[in-house]
């Protein structure tokens, strides 16, 4: 404790002006601080070291992330008895920056956990390996900023219910390919075609997954007001997807249109995607609906209301057509760390509240229920795999959890976070083996 109370004080004595730290680290643009403070103290000597006399700057960066956890029920007890394991994980990345259109920017990854009853996930250990590696060419067009981005990357669409990282597992998700980017004061247009990356535990043996693809494009623009607009278009391919009534090589399109903003103390979030295309010799026609609408309320103390409701289309059970909705590359977690369930025949309800007892200090409240959208479909746990028995247990009512989330920002980029989740299947999953159980999570993360 007192390591960082004594950080803490350090990281109070920045310059103002000073970048905030993204979730994807090459976000961040060093470059305005960097000339408005050519001395800069602590760690942020590290993002502005200048090379040679052409103007370019050097940004180092990174993450020292420990984390434990605990699952006395993962997948309510029909995957594996108990789970628990205690993770840390290295990342450092280097952003190169030209006074020209080229920008390089590297990140290398370590992570190892220790304490699994069972064989260890692949999200779990990487003894060293490239986690982003791009070269990026930008250029003024039309009043806007084009960029073409090639290499590995992470990248997050929106509201990151279809594409995003996997913020709370050991290792993030990294794509491989090309990724476009074009901006003009509100509007922003971005296309891509990436394949997953393959994680393999040894030394820079990480490579591109050619069994899957996702390609399309977003484009989020203004409609007036506090209104914008995010309208996207995927195309994902993938030569071995397994469902709880079909597997084989599926091909899915995703159409969807996400209405967000916020006006006074109310903000609101609202998505709908449908998809299309085929898997094997069926046809899928799938669908989803998620919804977020906030209120907060009080000043500097303030507390958020919110009522979370989503749906996810399920199958019908021997129909020609598969109806369960796919979220591809989803935020993780999605309901929650527990990570009981996917997004796929699915309705949630979640009412939370979010308070704020000081200015460093948050903690999050909340109730999710869920349910089957179609009783003839499974209930599908992680990565979309179905549970087992789970198509054959009667009613549509799946249970419910309890969640609670604490975050504390010590300063100087320290963090200490994680959630409790307290969860319950109902009596159709507990016919089939199900038990409740609970989950809890602890970090302590520095970045800088």
């Amino acid at each position: 404790m007192g390591l960082l109370i004594a950080l803490a004080a350090a990281g109070a004595q920045v310059p103002l002006g000073r970048p905030k730290i993204q979730p994807l680290r090459q976000d961040e643009d060093w470059r305005p601080f960097c000339s408005r403070h050519p001395s800069t103290p602590g760690w942020d000597r590290l993002k502005c070291l200048g090379i040679g006399s052409d103007g370019a700057t050097l940004t180092l960066g990174g993450e020292l992330r420990l984390r434990g956890e605990a699952n006395s029920a993962p997948g309510f007890s029909l995957n594996a008895p108990r789970d628990g394991a205690l993770m840390y994980r290295v990342l450092l990345h280097a952003d190169l920056r030209t006074d020209g259109p080229l920008r390089l920017f590297v990140q290398l990854g370590h992570a190892e956990s220790y304490g699994r009853p069972f064989r260890k996930p692949t999200t779990d250990r990487d003894d060293l390996d490239v986690v982003q590696g791009f070269a990026e060419l930008a250029w003024p067009v039309a009043g806007g900023t084009f960029a073409l981005r090639a290499g590995r990357q992470e990248i997050a669409l929106g509201s990151q219910r279809l594409v995003s990282v996997r913020a709370a597992t050991n290792i993030r998700r990294s794509l491989d390919g090309l990724h476009l980017q074009f901006s003009r004061r509100r509007i922003w247009l971005e296309a891509f075609v990436l394949h997953p990356v393959r994680v393999a535990p040894r030394a820079f043996d990480d490579v591109t997954d050619r069994s899957e693809r996702l390609s399309g494009a977003q484009l989020t623009l203004p409609l007036g007001g506090p209104l914008r607009a995010d309208i996207l278009a995927l195309d994902f391919r993938r030569d071995h997807a397994r469902f709880a009534l079909a597997t084989g090589r599926e091909r899915r399109t995703s159409l969807g249109l996400r209405l967000f903003g916020r006006a006074g103390n109310w903000d609101w979030d609202v998505e709908a995607v449908r998809q299309t295309g085929s898997l094997d010799r069926r046809r899928i026609d799938a669908w989803t609906l998620a919804s977020e609408i906030g209120l907060r309320t009080g000043g500097f103390n303030s507390v958020r209301f919110s009522l979370k409701a989503n749906v996810a289309s399920g199958a019908r059970g021997q129909s020609d057509t598969l109806e369960t909705f796919n979220a591809i590359y989803p935020r993780l977690p999605y309901f929650s760390e527990a990570n009981l369930i996917s997004p796929a025949n699915v309705i949630d309800l979640l009412p939370s509240v979010l308070v704020h007892p000081t200015s460093r200090i948050d903690l999050g409240f909340g109730w999710d229920r869920f349910w089957r959208h179609r009783q003839t479909d499974g209930v599908y746990g992680p990565n979309l795999v179905p549970l087992p028995g789970s198509d054959h247990m009667e009613g549509r009512d799946i249970g419910q959890q309890a969640i609670i989330d604490y975050s504390l920002r010590a300063g100087a980029g320290i963090t200490v976070s994680g959630q409790l989740v307290a969860f319950s299947p109902a009596n159709g999953l507990r016919h089939v083996g199900a038990t409740g159980g609970t989950y809890f999570s602890m970090q302590l993360s520095k970045q800088f």
